[in-house]
């Protein structure tokens, strides 16, 4: 191998070893630490339990499993509990996500002694609470926050999501933690005050676009960083 061959391929491994977030929007960040209200949507309806339906477990003997994402009813779109419900019937043909593939399930449903049409499933929309604002960058207003991801606490799994919000929040109480216990912090959140859209979930957070004025925050400089 000649020389100018050997540069190249130095520069390649260079590239290739290169992480994927070296690139920044802008010098500089906005540091967070305020408590912020969350809610995020689900993407599909997700399946967190099931209960019998005269002593008959009717979802899980039509081939339901825990953590199973609902995206159609009788092949109608349903993004909501309200909007599955209304698409449900004596028997009902759903579409699931299940490790990324897509089932179909066909269930049929069954009245309690009031007469009631039940599915024998417990399902999920939406996640809400509190957390911490990370950071915002200034030019894009994209926004991190918690550091972590969201997990759906019935499954112990990534919640995957459609869209969410996050909220100005004020802290009412803080619990410090003791042995044997971790610390809390209690917040409540006004959903008039809208503060940012949520798009992603990730294993190092939540991540969005910040919509408040955030001029007068204190920012702090990481250092030059090249777009080109």
């Amino acid at each position: 191998m000649n020389i100018k061959n050997k540069l190249q391929v130095l520069v390649l491994s260079f590239l290739l070893l290169l992480p994927v977030n070296t690139l920044a929007y802008s010098n500089y960040v906005i540091t967070g630490g305020e408590t912020i209200g969350i809610e995020v949507n689900s993407l599909g309806i997700m399946v967190v339990g099931f209960y019998d339906v005269n002593n008959k477990s009717i979802a899980k003997d039509a081939g339901f499993m825990i953590g199973d994402r609902i995206l159609e009813v009788n092949g109608n779109e349903v993004s909501n509990i309200n909007e599955m419900i209304n698409n449900v019937g004596e028997e009902t043909d759903f579409t699931v996500v299940r490790d990324s593939k897509t089932k179909h399930i066909k269930l049929k449903s069954d009245r309690d002694a009031s007469g009631i049409l039940k599915t024998g499933l417990y399902v999920k929309d939406r996640i809400s609470g509190i957390g911490t604002l990370t950071y915002i960058d200034p030019e894009s207003k994209v926004f991190g926050a918690l550091g972590h991801e969201i997990l759906e606490t019935t499954t112990i799994t990534k919640f995957e999501i459609k869209d969410g919000k996050i909220y100005d929040a004020t802290v009412n109480e803080i619990v410090k933690s003791r042995n044997g216990r971790a610390g809390e912090k209690s917040a409540r959140y006004d959903r008039n005050n809208l503060e940012g859209t949520v798009n992603k979930n990730e294993t190092s957070g939540i991540y969005g676009i910040y919509q408040e004025d955030f001029t007068d925050r204190e920012k702090m400089k990481i250092g030059e960083i090249s777009r080109k």
